[in-house]
């Protein structure tokens, strides 16, 4: 929910609340809390048993919660709703359309040229990378090639179970891209969708608002207000810099020369949405790629050094861009993905960072109503006074009785 949406509609009066009924309210929080809960199973159930056809919905969605500051812009400088609309998912998805016309073919082509000189590159690796690489091997004292070796098994150990994680996370998101009827459905419906909520999206939440029960409206507008302002900043700024660090890293590789340059810039570009990953994936295929193209020579040092610049461009772009406003950690980020993918495939990986802004939300206001609360604290709340250098209230607090009185 929009924070300008739940702003102005905080200053709408609430109802009168009915006096005190300590009985009553304990019902009534009972009451409360089993149909939340109940809400949240029949939710989730409902997106585990239609999450098949929910990909649509779910990208038009976020594409119009993304949009609608700018339909917002337009239409307070004049044009009408309808009109603002019509402009921004018009132009959202032309440029879409107009890129993929344009990189699919170039990218098509860069795959089938390395394909068709990969026989070239192993033999070059073969000839010229493997023995110098055994000779350097050979010349580690025996105790140092022991431990790299047993890193090295230890590593492919655990690379294989999370190889094994991933690969699942894969299969699932991939099970529901490639399925014909969810293509065509993302293809026709998204942008059907994303216009509808567009255009009534004021309206909407202003009827989701006056949905809110009265007693506890303050408190979920203010929830509200820290979700939308936290997704908003990962989310919204978190694109921004992967379209950044994509472009910084494909030109980078486009100017060494590297065969596939755009596909491995963009890829890296896009898994720069989760913490290190981007970065990592980068960085191995552009030295690895650059290894079978070139050699053992400058190109290679090159390659890694985009990446390395890459990594100092996303340090300073992230506190403007993303801001401290989110708050989630990158283990809760990268276990948030993970679990939606598993969970719903993609529809799990497109809700899983919002999700997990909202729960995260959620914990801290209860963190914080616990640590407010006598079941953290037992002893009473000690008055505002002075207190002194023992820990004692001073003497000469204007609350504390005069002597003599």
């Amino acid at each position: 929910m929009p924070a300008r949406m739940i702003t102005s509609l905080a200053t709408t009066p609430t109802a009168d609340r009915r006096p005190d009924d300590p009985k009553g309210d304990r019902m009534s929080r009972s009451a409360r809390t089993l149909f939340w809960a109940a809400f949240i199973v029949v939710l989730i159930g409902s997106l585990w048993l239609l999450g098949g056809v929910l990909l649509p919905f779910v990208a038009g969605l976020l594409v119009a919660y993304f949009l609608d500051p700018v339909v917002d812009r337009i239409e307070r400088a004049g044009l009408g709703r309808m009109a603002s609309t019509w402009l921004v998912t018009i132009m959202f998805f032309g440029v879409i359309v107009v890129g993929i016309a344009v990189l699919a073919p170039y990218i098509q082509t860069r795959i089938s040229a390395f394909i068709d000189k990969l026989p070239d590159y192993i033999k070059a690796v073969r000839e010229e990378v493997l023995p110098q690489l055994d000779l350097l091997w050979r010349r580690l004292p025996p105790e140092v090639a022991d431990r790299i070796q047993a890193m090295f098994t230890s590593a492919e150990g655990e690379g294989s179970r999370a190889a094994g994680m991933i690969a699942d996370v894969l299969k699932g998101v991939m099970n529901s891209v490639m399925s014909i009827a969810n293509l065509v459905s993302l293809i026709l419906i998204t942008p059907v969708v994303s216009f509808y909520l567009l255009r009534d999206w004021d309206a909407m939440m202003a009827r989701i608002d006056g949905w809110v029960p009265v007693t506890g409206r303050d408190v979920v507008r203010r929830l509200a207000r820290d979700m939308d302002r936290g997704i908003a900043g990962l989310v919204r700024g978190q694109t921004l810099l992967c379209l950044i660090l994509g472009t910084w890293y494909s030109l980078g590789l486009v100017t060494i020369g590297l065969d596939l340059a755009v596909p491995v810039g963009m890829a890296a570009g896009i898994l720069s949405f989760v913490p290190f990953v981007g970065f990592i994936s980068g960085f191995a295929l552009s030295v690895g790629f650059s290894l079978l193209q070139f050699g053992t020579d400058w190109h290679v040092i090159a390659a890694g050094a985009i990446f390395l610049a890459g990594q100092g461009i996303e340090t300073l772009l992230q506190p403007p861009l993303v801001g401290n406003r989110v708050g989630l950690h990158p283990v809760w980020i990268i276990f948030a993905l993970m679990v939606g993918g598993a969970l719903f495939g993609l529809v799990g990986v497109l809700v899983a960072l919002p999700a997990a802004v909202c729960v995260a939300v959620v914990v801290r206001y209860a963190l914080e109503r616990y640590l407010a609360s006598a079941l953290y604290d037992p002893r009473p709340a000690v008055d505002a006074t002075v207190i002194d250098a023992t820990g004692s209230p001073d003497a000469c607090s204007t609350d504390a009785p005069e002597a003599g009185r």
